[in-house]
């Protein structure tokens, strides 16, 4: 696999990578992207692409496909039809009411574990049931693993989170003799 910069105007580069031929049609395939910042920064960004590349194959995603929009996709095209009327409606309620107000506006490339962690964190401290925020995170987990399923992204970044702990409570009891 090959790669090369090229500035386009002072502090642009286009990063040019040449994927391999297309195994149906036989044609090249390249990724092209701008990058901004110094040649430094530019050259670092294009070894990265190269080596994620090398080791997980390419996958294009939308660079303006965000998270709420890709969601919002998920629960109409996979969820609404293999899921049961119930499961739709709690995904569909948890989906709208607590992660893409929060999360909704980040580019889906551009999602980390930090921001899922931090979301559950903000939903627990709000208030929010340990049970509620094991949702958001089974969520999370099962829509951006279908993603890597379909080719939309190569990682499952919930994979490196950790939803809280469910509260066990124990219930006082009477004992035997006093009512």
């Amino acid at each position: 696999m090959r790669g090369n910069l090229r500035q386009r105007t002072k502090g642009s580069w286009g990063i040019n990578v040449d994927i391999g031929n297309d195994p149906i049609t036989g044609k090249r395939r390249q990724h092209h992207e701008t990058f901004h910042g110094n040649k430094g920064e530019a050259q670092v960004r294009l070894s990265e692409l190269l080596t994620e590349i090398a080791r997980k194959g390419y996958v294009k995603t939308p660079r303006d496909l965000t998270v709420g929009v890709y969601l919002k996709g998920w629960l109409k095209n996979y969820v609404e039809v293999n899921c049961a009327p119930k499961t739709i409606e709690i995904y569909s309620m948890i989906a709208n009411r607590y992660i893409i107000p929060e999360i909704g506006n980040v580019k889906l490339v551009d999602l980390e574990p930090r921001h899922l962690q931090t979301l559950y964190s903000r939903k627990k401290a709000a208030g929010l049931g340990a049970r509620t925020v094991r949702y958001i995170y089974s969520i999370a987990y099962e829509s951006l693993q279908h993603a890597v399923k379909t080719g939309v992204l190569y990682r499952n970044v919930a994979q490196a989170t950790e939803p809280p702990r469910l509260e066990h409570k124990t219930i006082p009891t009477l004992a035997p003799g006093t009512a």
